[in-house]
């Protein structure tokens, strides 16, 4: 494939967004670098991309989720990074938006639990149809 160079710039809001963003000392930046196969160099408020035109693609589709991520209030980590890698080569990651809405419960100090894959969803929807079925039962048949 032809390689293509593209720059992105993202608008933030201030620092903090970029430092969520980028993570601490780059770090997220280098993990989509080494799963994506491509080179990533920040200016400023921008990220520029080279790599082949598929890559660059998943770059622009996984910056832009995570950005989005950020300016919900979510906090971004070094695995939430790599799951976004994951999941744009499966071409599911408009999946990962749906996963950050989702709260189970709050925790004692009201800070919301939330499920971090697909696979915690699909247990969490598990549990409470296993949970929820017998108790209805329970009422109505008792």
């Amino acid at each position: 494939m032809a390689e293509s160079y593209v720059d992105l710039t993202l608008q933030l809001e201030n620092s903090n967004e970029a430092q969520s963003l980028f993570g601490p000392g780059d770090e997220h930046l280098k993990i989509i670098e080494e799963a994506l196969k491509v080179s990533l160099v920040t200016r400023g408020e921008g990220i520029s991309v080279r790599g082949d035109e598929e890559s660059v693609t998943m770059v622009k589709e996984v910056v832009h989720t995570l950005h989005s991520l950020i300016k919900r209030g979510a906090s971004i980590s070094g695995r939430d990074v790599v799951y976004a890698c994951q999941l744009v080569q499966q071409g599911m990651l408009d999946q990962l938006l749906e996963l950050y809405q989702e709260e189970i419960t709050t925790n004692a100090k009201g800070k919301p639990i939330k499920v971090k894959t697909l696979g915690q969803r699909h247990y969490v929807s598990a549990m409470k149809k296993t949970m929820i079925l017998p108790l209805w039962r329970m009422m109505f048949f008792c």
